[in-house]
């Protein structure tokens, strides 16, 4: 990664990074619940057994503790539905407390500079890749991280898809104005709702992505 930033360096580029649970896994290995689903999900079920489709998983979890409620009620579904994602953004926000807290302790890649990044589409939830950026790199340099609450929106003109009205960013920028967007498609745990998890969440992400190409 440090060779392809240096590439576009040199050419006066700006590049994206897409980033998947890979990020987490050079920094942490893989027994965390930021890039092991398999310890997530175990979090909200007795079960230790997963088919490692995920959303699938995930929805089997929701559809066993209505069940238990002795409910097969739609509404009460998705209120289960809604308190695990609050659940999982717990966790995934208490998890990356603790990271920050020893983040010089980890093998986190140091590729965040805004000079040479213009994009992050993080496809993880968790907002360690922002704080991340709060590091002096090899000639003294300090990122400022602005803007820690807010998320920006962005809507296209005349249009009523609802990955518009989802897809917001959020913003670093250094004290010479260069700024890196930070985009999370798959939702955020400042905004639990937002989580994409579940077969049917994920379909209408993935045709909503496919409606505005």
């Amino acid at each position: 990664m440090k060779n392809i930033l240096e590439k576009y360096k040199n050419e006066n580029q700006k590049i994206t990074i897409i980033l998947g649970s890979g990020f987490h896994a050079q920094g942490l290995g893989t027994n965390s619940i930021l890039n092991n689903w398999e310890i997530l999900l175990s979090k909200l079920s007795n079960s230790k057994t997963f088919t490692k489709k995920h959303t699938l998983d995930f929805e089997q979890i929701i559809i066993q503790q209505t069940k238990s409620q002795n409910s097969t009620d739609e509404d009460q579904a998705h209120a289960i539905e809604k308190i695990e994602l609050k659940n999982i953004a717990n966790f995934i926000n208490e998890e990356q407390k603790w990271v920050l807290a020893q983040k010089n302790r980890f093998n986190y890649p140091n590729v965040f500079n805004p000079k040479y990044v213009s994009d992050v589409i993080s496809l993880n939830f968790d907002h360690t890749a922002e704080h991340l950026c709060n590091i002096k790199y090899g000639n003294g340099e300090k990122i400022v991280w602005t803007n820690e609450s807010s998320f920006t929106k962005i809507y296209a003109k005349n249009s009523t898809s609802s990955i518009y009205r989802r897809t917001s960013f959020r913003k670093i920028t250094d004290h010479q104005g260069n700024e890196i967007r930070f985009w999370y498609p798959h939702g955020s745990v400042l905004k639990p709702d937002s989580i994409t998890l579940g077969a049917n969440r994920y379909a209408t992400l993935v045709s909503d992505t496919i409606r505005i190409k």
